[in-house]
């Protein structure tokens, strides 16, 4: 059975709730618009039509907060289809993703902000001309970047998925045609026979399966779940970093009120992190019984009771959906309902 990842995961991680109210922000444009190419979709940009100065016209909000299931919708869009309708109604809503080359933070500030696993060496992209330049500079807001990133979120949550559902089957079925990423250029045994120019995704799964059944004794699960781990522990490295967090104005100078919090780069960062802390959440999670979603039993927030072990449905909805399909129902056919 394939385990699907829902929401709920997201809200209910406790990382969500330890971020302090004075959490960090991103900042959204009232309205952005295309611009560059309008032939090819990949190669045009969305830019605002306001500057940061015009406070008036951006609005801000916590995405670790106040959109905790951010992820999950990201890679849903991939469900929808490339367009420049589709990057436009994202950047309306939640901002631009605020991609900057590594090359270009380096020549600001001398080396790298983040250390770790850089965006550019987890996915062996953008190739040239894949970001727009405006004015000189990498511009935010390429299309191109948008999809490659929703295709890469996708794929992501696809293999861990696999991985959640135990059945290697369902693991070597998201490598063959399931998943739209599946990570082959990051493994050294693999790239080396991929074009470096184009993708080939039929060629990269079959290197991929040699590769598994050859080194991995054909265990996709472990492939599925070391490939999604690698590009968001490496996303995360590369552009979020932890920070310890106190109110300067406090009355009292009292090391209890300082926490420990994580700080992000962009919103790329921002929601691959949901992404880390749910992941990191593994060991403590079941399954519903009806929907087959992970279920945290982590603390809802600090200091809060963890949820009981034996928690069998995410919410009211599957309980009752259950309890229709394996009780009410067999019972009105005459038949022996589960127990």
């Amino acid at each position: 059975m394939k385990h699907l990842l829902g929401k709920l995961e997201f809200f209910e991680n406790k990382h969500m709730r330890a971020i302090p109210d004075e959490g960090l922000i991103w900042r959204v444009c009232q309205d952005y618009e295309p611009s560059g190419s309008s032939e090819n979709v990949k190669a045009a940009y969305l830019r605002a039509k306001h500057p940061q100065p015009q406070k008036d016209k951006w609005t801000e909000y916590k995405p670790l907060q106040d959109q905790p299931d951010l992820f999950l919708r990201f890679a849903k869009l991939y469900e929808q289809g490339l367009s420049v309708d589709l990057a436009l109604g994202w950047a309306r809503k939640y901002g631009l993703l605020g991609y900057v080359p590594d090359h270009e933070t380096m020549a600001m500030y001398g080396e790298r902000r983040t250390v770790g696993i850089s965006w550019e060496e987890v996915r062996g992209f953008p190739n040239p001309g894949e970001v727009p330049i405006v004015l000189g500079s990498p511009c935010d807001g390429g299309i191109g970047v948008f999809w490659e990133e929703v295709r890469r979120a996708a794929g992501v949550l696809a293999m861990y998925e696999a991985a959640l559902s135990r059945n290697n089957d369902v693991a070597k079925e998201a490598i063959h045609e399931g998943s739209p990423f599946i990570g082959g250029r990051f493994w050294p045994t693999v790239t080396r026979d991929l074009p470096r120019s184009q993708e080939d995704r039929e060629l990269e799964a079959r290197l991929v399966e040699n590769w598994v059944e050859q080194g991995m004794e054909g265990n996709y699960l472990e492939y599925c779940l070391l490939t999604a781990a690698f590009v968001v522990e490496g996303t995360v490295n590369d552009f979020c970093y932890p920070i310890l967090h106190f109110d300067p104005h406090l009355s009292e100078h009292d090391p209890s009120q300082v926490v420990d919090v994580w700080a992000f780069e962009n919103l790329l960062g921002a929601m691959y992190l949901q992404m880390y802390w749910l992941m990191g959440s593994g060991a403590n999670t079941t399954r519903c019984e009806w929907c087959g979603r992970l279920i945290s039993l982590e603390s809802p927030y600090p200091g809060a009771k963890k949820r009981p072990k034996h928690k069998r449905f995410c919410d009211a909805y599957c309980r009752q959906k259950w309890n229709y399909h394996n009780r009410t129902k067999p019972r009105r056919q005459g038949k022996e309902p589960l127990a």
